[in-house]
């Protein structure tokens, strides 16, 4: 799905966490107040901001859970 997809699912509940197919293994991001482009990351036991690259926004192989 697209990242527009993915955001809508979060906001509604469908969704707590999503990533895209590319990334590894264990690395999951949701959406800084349902936006687009502010993000947070946990990857392990890590959990920090961050900004999604354009590759990301346009990227099609979002999946959620």
């Amino acid at each position: 799905m697209d990242i527009m997809q993915a955001v809508k699912k979060i906001r509604e509940g469908q969704a707590d966490v999503c990533r895209r197919k590319a990334w590894s293994v264990g690395v999951w991001a949701w959406p800084d107040n349902y936006s687009t482009t502010g993000w947070f990351c946990i990857n392990g036991l890590q959990i920090r901001e961050v900004d999604l690259s354009t590759a990301d926004i346009v990227g099609n192989d979002w999946i959620v859970t």
